[in-house]
């Protein structure tokens, strides 16, 4: 559903099951929520989507009737899976520079989430949207770049530190992540951390590279990957995607290991400054939240 602010600017409404009072929400909503209302303003990260506004459960007939809603960026050009299939993503070397700034910005955002301490516990290509050059403050760009950013934050949560694990199936909601994404370590209900993001995002990239990858399982995942992995010939690009499908948890890259890797280098893209969650900015005091209450619902809720 697309929702408009007072200056006509667009955003798309992504609603949330309430009970039948509207007084219970899912766990994985009050996830998302909080962590996103962590990331905003001085607090964002151009790769992360940025939750514009809450809505309250509205009345019947209106766009938000029964259901919390946020209000968020409108991707016009969806998410990376839709672009796979679609060949907007190249695939092959034709699409080398728009792979790499890809890889480049999502990585980015994951080094974020992890010096913060925030694990995601569920990339994957339905949930990396993009926007393209036409649409960046209208004026354009360079053709082939594609800005990725990461949506649906209902499985992630903090950890304790760069090092903390989670125990085996250390979840509320039943499930971490999605087959064809799952790293090695959940999948065998071991002990995980930061770096399973890190097997995610090489999923995802590999699938930028040599188009989408299906598997039904968590268990028949893993050789499907390895055996594409390895049919790959050696280059900057694949070098990176090796060190993210690594097995190894003590071998895999972390976030920032990856920004630091010569394929990045090649096109000028450093990496990003450390930058740690300003809390007292992102979580107000009373005062504050009455006054966020009186002028932050300000999105319309006409729709199309």
């Amino acid at each position: 559903v697309a929702v408009y602010d007072d200056a006509g600017k667009e955003f798309a409404l992504k609603m949330f099951d309430c009970d039948e009072n509207n007084e219970t929400l899912e766990l994985g909503t009050l996830r998302e929520l909080s962590i996103l209302r962590l990331l905003r303003e001085s607090n964002s990260h151009p790769n992360i989507v940025e939750m514009a506004d809450i809505m309250e459960p509205g009345e019947e007939g209106d766009c938000t009737e029964g259901n919390l809603c946020m209000a968020m960026p409108m991707f016009r050009a969806g998410d990376m899976k839709r672009a796979i299939k679609t060949g907007v993503i190249s695939p092959g070397p034709a699409g080398r520079k728009q792979r790499v700034h890809i890889a480049h910005g999502l990585l980015s955002a994951v080094a974020f989430l992890h010096d913060n301490h925030i694990i995601h516990r569920d990339i994957k290509s339905d949930n990396v949207m993009i926007t393209l050059p036409d649409e960046e403050n209208g004026n354009g760009g360079e053709e082939d770049i594609i800005r990725p950013v990461l949506i649906d934050f209902s499985l992630a949560k903090f950890v304790d530190g760069p090092n903390a694990v989670l125990p085996p199936g250390s979840t509320h909601t039943g499930e971490v992540g999605t087959p064809t994404y799952t790293a090695p370590e959940v999948v065998k209900k071991e002990s995980y951390g930061l770096k399973s993001d890190m097997w995610s995002v090489g999923v995802v990239l590999l699938e930028s590279l040599i188009g989408e990858l299906e598997a039904e399982k968590d268990k028949t995942a893993a050789p499907i990957i390895d055996e594409k992995k390895e049919s790959l010939p050696e280059s900057p690009f694949v070098n990176l995607l090796r060190g993210l499908l690594e097995p190894d948890v003590e071998k895999r890259l972390t976030a920032r290991e990856a920004l630091a890797l010569p394929v990045f280098r090649k096109f000028n893209l450093e990496p990003p400054p450390v930058r740690i969650i300003e809390t007292s900015t992102a979580i107000p005091d009373d005062d504050d939240d009455e006054n966020e209450n009186k002028s932050n619902h300000n999105v319309s809720k006409k729709s199309n």
